[in-house]
């Protein structure tokens, strides 16, 4: 993803929960609820760019008082995390926490409103990479037809490379390609917090399932 379009959805996901806690007469301590979420406005690109602790430390040294700026990273999740499909337990049990009366539809109505803003982005994404691969194909005269037996041929040449490492496996060759997946899978069970004994941030809830 392109940095400017990455920019943009940070820019709508921060105004959209700032003006939710903002406008709430159900929220205590505003400013302090917001410095504990701010985190899930940012791309861990941005978080690592502007607000790790050497950074942070330049710019009060020159007076800066601004957020963007003094916000100080913990490395503990990120707007990535939402971009992703997950919601983190801690920016929803954070809202929560700070309610004065407790309401968990109106933290469900302000999360589906973020879904829905990074989803809108991305499609437009896709739509015009789409679009431009689409005018391409045209000008170089490329048909249907033509990358289906693309893939048809790709899929013979997959099944072929398949065979002929399972020979190779069969006379004492290790099986590098479950290895492999197996270290993507332990990654990916790191990432959701399964095997963690203190899992402070829970990625294992949607939309429908909030718990605070």
């Amino acid at each position: 993803m392109a940095r400017n379009d990455l920019a943009e959805i940070e820019r709508e996901v921060k105004e959209t929960l700032w003006i939710f806690i903002g406008d709430s007469n159900n929220i205590k301590e505003k400013d302090a609820c917001f410095e504990k979420i701010y985190k899930y406005t940012r791309s861990e690109a941005t978080l690592k760019d502007h607000n790790m602790k050497e950074s942070v430390n330049y710019y009060k040294n020159l007076g800066y008082t601004d957020m963007f700026r003094t916000y100080l990273w913990d490395k503990q999740g990120s707007l990535d995390i939402l971009l992703k499909g997950w919601i983190p337990k801690q920016l929803t049990s954070t809202i929560y926490n700070y309610q004065l009366k407790k309401d968990i539809k109106s933290i469900k109505d302000i999360i589906i409103k973020i879904v829905g803003i990074i989803e809108r982005k991305l499609y437009e994404i896709w739509k015009i990479r789409n679009d431009i691969i689409i005018e391409w194909e045209k000008q170089n005269n490329i048909s249907k037809k033509d990358k289906r037996d693309k893939g048809e041929k790709g899929k013979e040449k997959s099944k072929e490379n398949k065979e002929n490492k399972y020979k190779k496996n069969r006379v004492g060759r290790i099986n590098y390609i479950h290895r492999i997946d197996e270290e993507i899978y332990n990654n990916i069970k790191k990432r959701i917090g399964l095997g963690k004994e203190d899992n402070k941030i829970s990625l294992d809830k949607r939309v429908n399932d909030i718990g605070c």
